[in-house]
């Protein structure tokens, strides 16, 4: 958590890969981040070690309200805008909250037809709409009587 809040702090800190490699090293890992890190490289270390803890849907909901509140890149370089981030549909790669372009990324869906070697269906073809992965927002957001000033 603190490497996230320096992230949107400063993306360029160059403590942000010591609180990673704190983690990593105290989990036996010889390799170790070197440089500067991203929002990717931080919610790749918290996949690793909160596998069984976190529920990835809430953290990456959570994480796309926070960067679209920060302005800071993801790791592609997008930019997310309180305005829209949550409000989009489609299921091109442009766009959408960062729990899509995660989605899109690093899984099967909308990457066309995947031909399986299995008997009955075996040309496949996952979809998903950025109105998936961005709804229900409103969970995240303050009563207009809370906001934060």
């Amino acid at each position: 958590m603190r490497a996230e809040a320096k992230y949107y702090i400063n993306p360029t800190d160059g403590t942000i890969k010591d609180d990673l490699n704190a983690v990593r090293q105290r989990a036996k890992c010889t390799e170790l981040y070197q440089g500067t890190v991203n929002i990717g490289d931080i919610m790749n270390e918290r996949a690793r070690e909160l596998y069984w803890e976190e529920w990835r849907n809430v953290e990456l909901k959570r994480v796309s309200l926070c960067l679209a509140r920060s302005g800071k890149p993801d790791e592609w370089g997008n930019v997310y805008n309180l305005d829209n981030f949550d409000k989009q549909s489609g299921t091109d790669a442009i766009g959408g909250s960062y729990w899509y372009q995660r989605i899109v990324h690093y899984s099967l869906y909308n990457k066309g037809i995947i031909h399986v070697n299995a008997t009955g269906l075996s040309d496949i073809k996952y979809t998903m709409d950025k109105r998936i992965c961005t709804g229900r927002f409103q969970m995240w957001r303050l009563p207009p009587t809370l906001k934060a000033s």
